[in-house]
């Protein structure tokens, strides 16, 4: 939805929200990173650079041959490590 994107980045702009750095940092749940290797949007170097206080399995997954939109363009690989991450907070 085109309307969300253009939401997303006049709050950016204006400096709404708080810093997802500082965030993920603290106390969290656990989170799972899952991104495309091919990644047009995010900087996945960055991403799996930035300090996690909960990171789900202690890395950020990459799939290759993938892109933006992993669930979609590798529902195949995406899947699995997403249901083992479902199941493995459901047991927590």
């Amino acid at each position: 939805d085109g309307r969300a994107r253009r939401l997303m980045f006049e709050k950016f702009a204006a400096g709404t929200g708080r810093n997802q750095r500082e965030i993920v940092a603290g106390k969290t749940p656990p989170i799972a990173v899952l991104n495309g290797i091919d990644e047009p949007f995010v900087n996945t170097d960055f991403v799996s650079a930035v300090k996690f206080s909960n990171l789900w399995e202690g890395k950020a997954h990459l799939l290759d041959k993938s892109g933006h939109a992993p669930f979609w363009d590798s529902p195949d690989r995406f899947d699995p490590i997403f249901a083992r991450f479902l199941a493995s907070v459901d047991r927590a």
